[in-house]
């Protein structure tokens, strides 16, 4: 099962993991690859992963659609937000795209979306 986990840490932790993982690159280890997103702040990520941008990974999550047109449809969005909303998805490594003859299809490669973050953490 491929799993998503979208995490909140502090900068401190993200630099310190950061630095393990560089050091293990520059050592020639193998680097375990995880689907994670980490935001250090749960402020930024409310502000990145908005209440819009949900609504396009749960309808994805439900139902597939054949281009992005169709998406903003259902949605009842319009084209032009949608479609900046994919792109910025797209970017977080949450969607993928693939071009076809009617457009942009887009999907989420995930069968499971966990979202964590400490009682510490700062808004």
């Amino acid at each position: 099962m491929k799993i998503l986990t979208i995490k909140v840490e502090e900068p401190q932790r993200v630099s310190k993991n950061l630095l393990n993982v560089l050091k293990k690159v520059y050592k020639g280890e193998d680097i375990p690859v995880e689907n994670v997103l980490i935001f250090t702040s749960v402020g930024r990520m409310f502000k990145t992963l908005t209440p819009a941008r949900w609504e396009i990974i749960e309808a994805l999550q439900h139902k597939e659609f054949k281009s992005i047109r169709e998406l903003a449809k259902h949605l009842k969005r319009d084209y032009s937000n949608v479609w900046k909303d994919i792109q910025i998805l797209h970017d977080l490594g949450i969607v993928e795209m693939e071009k076809t003859d009617k457009g942009w299809k887009v999907s989420i490669p995930y069968q499971k979306i966990v979202v964590e973050f400490p009682k510490t953490a700062k808004v």
